[in-house]
């Protein structure tokens, strides 16, 4: 080895030996964390942040369920699930978002079973398109109803139809308008001639009977009164309802020629019940059982042989009176089933849903030949024009539609009143004068020319939800939530007095402007005479 060598390697030694520590041989200093904690706040929005992740996710999830619509599906899926199929007070619609919220949990937690398709289920399916029909079968006596209807109501169209020819080429247009402009005066003289209280709770409907003798009168107490009339005295009270009492219609020769003991009376309410009733019994003859859900209108068929039924469950039925069968549950309606009116041919039924939409059908053929839809809120109630090819129609949108269905519209539409349009009603004698009620706690009178208002009868403390006139014109009874009816009577003192506009005040003989003026039987106020 050279002398060089040995140097290097010396002076190498030295400087390990000497100089500073090897790396290894020094001691680690402690390892610092990587990143600070976050702070308490910044964790609480991350939490949040991640909650809300976890709702959109099981919100995502909950949209691709598949859910079943119809109840039995809903029933048979829970069952499979191991829950109770229903729940104390569950109706479909909280029972179908029941069973998604079990689904979704299930979904979330991985513990949803999978259900094995069955192999036969697409060719049974395939099957039963085939042989399905797309109509509503009925039983034998649908067809021998349908038969009735045609016998009698094509001969009173010859007849209807025939009247109003002969009408127009006889009477003279200048002779129609002066009764009608007397009509019009007569309309502007009601005034309050009684005003009873018809039961502990708010009656909630009204009618008359075709003799316009007795009134009847339905509560939220369950109870059906009966009153006479003009004095309004009770006369009976009838128990058959469980719960409110939601419409009364009475057979259309009650107290004239059919005898008390038989259907005279038909009344409907929110326990899903159809009552028919005599007037010689406090409860019912019999009553007509099959509606799923509360039952919202009831009207007798212009013959007086049968029914129809509206309600909640979508379906409006129609029965036969003297058996107490349903002969037809008909279904087409998306929404709660509310309105019905028949035409006085009998021929055709118009039904109107809570989704604004009306529906005419042919009772002699079953089918739905017309769509009404123009209302922009729930359709509520609807009376038929006694010409026969027209219908009035009122809604939650604070409007009443009149529609011509030959030409398959609504020609007019009146901003009646600033609520709720509880009840029209056609008056069915002379100028056919159409009736509303509302619930902005007023009843207006329309001139059926031009559909201008005549009165309005102001006198209820709250929610007016009913009105009707006698068959004859000469009572209005009108049913309030202020528990009470009241009887609107035409004051004749009031026939001589000069008639004026609603934007004129009243003069007195003077000329000077009058507030009240005074007759014979007390103080009609200019509200009054409006």
């Amino acid at each position: 080895m050279s002398d060089d060598t040995m140097q290097i390697e010396l002076k190498s030694e030295t400087t390990t030996t000497d100089g500073p520590a090897a790396p290894s041989s020094l001691p680690r200093p402690t390892e610092e964390p990587e990143y600070l904690p976050l702070p308490e706040y910044s964790q609480e929005a991350k939490a949040k942040h991640e909650d809300t992740l976890r709702q959109l996710e099981a919100q995502k999830k909950a949209r691709s369920l598949v859910v079943p619509t119809s109840d039995p599906d809903m029933k048979r899926r829970l069952r499979e699930l191991g829950e109770p199929i229903t729940l104390f007070g569950e109706g479909p619609g909280d029972r179908r978002e029941r069973l998604r919220a079990l689904l979704l949990k299930l979904s979330m937690d991985g513990e949803l079973p999978v259900r094995k398709p069955e192999e036969e289920k697409p060719k049974e399916r395939e099957d039963e398109e085939e042989k399905y029909p797309f109509y509503t079968e009925g039983p034998p006596e649908l067809r021998k109803a349908r038969l009735k209807i045609a016998r009698t109501s094509v001969p009173l169209a010859h007849e209807r139809i025939a009247a109003a020819k002969k009408r127009r080429v006889q009477e003279d247009p200048l002779e129609e308008e002066a009764k009608m402009e007397a009509e019009v005066k007569r309309l502007r003289t009601f005034v309050i001639e009684c005003s009873q209280i018809g039961d502990e709770r708010y009656l909630q409907c009204g009618s008359f009977d075709p003799s316009g003798a007795v009134y009847a009168t339905g509560s939220v107490t369950s109870l059906i009164k009966l009153w006479s009339i003009p004095n309004c005295n009770q006369l009976a009270e009838l128990r058959g309802h469980r719960d409110r009492v939601n419409d009364i219609s009475f057979h259309p020769h009650s107290g004239e020629s059919i005898p008390s003991s038989v259907a005279n009376l038909v009344s409907c309410g929110i326990d899903g019940l159809v009552n028919v009733w005599s007037l010689d019994q406090k409860t019912p003859l019999r009553t007509l059982e099959g509606h799923e859900d509360r039952v919202n209108c009831v009207r007798v068929h212009p013959s007086g042989l049968f029914a129809g039924s509206t309600s909640h469950d979508k379906t409006w039925r129609f029965w036969d009176l003297k058996t107490g069968q349903e002969l037809l549950l008909q279904e087409g309606h998306t929404r709660p089933v509310y309105a019905m009116t028949f035409q006085p041919d009998g021929a055709l039924v118009m039904t109107g849903d809570l989704g604004g939409i009306g529906r005419v059908w042919d009772l002699r053929t079953g089918r739905a030949i017309l769509t009404l839809q123009g209302h922009v809120k729930q359709l509520i109630t609807a009376d038929w024009h006694p010409n026969s090819y027209m219908i009035a129609t009122g809604s939650d949108d604070n409007t009443v539609r009149i529609w011509d269905i030959r030409k398959k519209k609504a020609v007019y539409t009146i901003p009646a009143h600033s609520k709720l349009i509880s009840r029209v009603k056609f008056n069915h004698v002379d100028n056919n004068v159409l009736l509303t009620s509302s619930y902005d706690h007023t009843v207006k009178l329309w001139n059926p020319k031009d559909w201008s208002i005549i009165k309005t009868l102001a006198g209820h403390e709250d929610k007016v939800s009913s009105v009707d006139i006698s068959r004859d014109g000469k009572h209005i009874i009108s049913t309030s939530f202020d528990k009470t009816f009241k009887l609107w009577k035409q004051d004749f003192s009031l026939l001589d007095l000069p008639t004026s506009s609603h934007s004129h005040p009243l003069s007195n003989e003077n000329g000077h402007d009058a507030a009240t003026v005074e007759h014979a039987e007390g103080v009609v106020t200019a509200m009054e005479l409006s």
